[in-house]
C-alpha cells in the first residue's frame, strides 16, 4: 500500500484521542494479563489475611498516606522511564521504531510510549483511591471485624488498584531493561566485526 501523508495525519489525530484510540483497543489485553490476574490473586489473599494482621487496627488515612508515598515514587519512575526510553535510543532509532508496525497495528514506538503512559495512569488511580479512602474512611480502622459489606468492597477495590499499579511499575522496569537489550543488540549487529573474525 503506498504511503499517504493524509492517512498518517488521520492516524496521528486519531491517536490523540487517548481513551478511544489508545486505551480501549488495548483494554482487554491489559485486564486479562498477568498483571490483572496478579492483582486479583493478591487482593483475594490480602482480604483473607488483613483482619488477622496488626495493620487491621491502623486508621484508613494512615494506610492511604502509604499509598500516596508509593504513587509519588512510582509516578517519578514512570516519567523518568519515559524520558530515558525516548532519549537513549537516539533519533535515527526512534524514527525506525516509529515506522515498524506491531501486531496491534500501532508502531513499536507507540506501544513503548503507551506502556509508560498506562503505568503512570495507574499511579494516578492509586492517588485518586487514596484521596477517596481518606475522605470516606478517615479515622476508621482498616479492617477490624466486624466490617460491613461496603467496607469489604472498598477495601478490595483499594487493594486491587494498589496491586495492579505495583505490577505496572514492575512492567516499567522490565520495559526499560528490554529497551536497553534491544539498543545493545542493534548496536552490536550494526558494527563491523573486529579484524580477524
Amino acid at each position: 500500500m503506498p504511503y499517504s501523508l493524509d492517512d498518517e495525519k488521520q492516524k496521528a489525530n486519531a491517536d490523540l484521542a487517548i481513551v478511544r484510540h489508545q486505551v480501549l483497543p488495548r483494554l482487554r489485553k491489559l485486564m486479562i494479563s498477568w498483571s490483572g490476574l496478579f492483582a486479583l490473586a493478591a487482593t483475594g489473599a490480602l482480604l483473607l489475611m488483613v483482619p488477622l494482621l496488626p495493620a487491621a487496627r491502623l486508621e484508613i488515612r494512615e494506610v492511604a498516606n502509604l499509598g500516596f508515598n508509593f504513587a509519588s515514587i512510582a509516578m517519578g519512575a514512570c516519567l523518568s522511564a519515559l524520558v530515558l526510553s525516548l532519549g537513549l535510543p537516539g533519533a535515527s532509532r526512534l524514527r525506525t521504531w516509529a515506522t515498524l508496525d506491531a501486531p496491534n497495528g500501532k508502531s513499536r514506538l507507540s506501544n513503548l510510549v503507551f506502556s509508560f503512559f498506562w503505568a503512570g495512569s495507574c499511579q494516578l488511580l492509586v492517588i485518586l483511591t487514596c484521596i477517596l479512602a481518606t475522605l470516606f474512611g478517615g479515622d476508621q480502622s482498616l479492617a477490624e471485624l466486624p466490617m460491613p459489606l461496603t467496607h469489604w468492597a472498598g477495601l478490595g477495590l483499594g487493594f486491587f488498584v494498589f496491586f495492579y499499579a505495583l505490577s505496572q511499575l514492575y512492567i516499567v522496569l522490565q520495559t526499560l531493561v528490554q529497551t536497553g537489550v534491544v539498543i545493545i543488540f542493534e548496536e552490536r549487529i550494526s558494527q563491523p566485526p573486529p579484524p580477524g573474525e
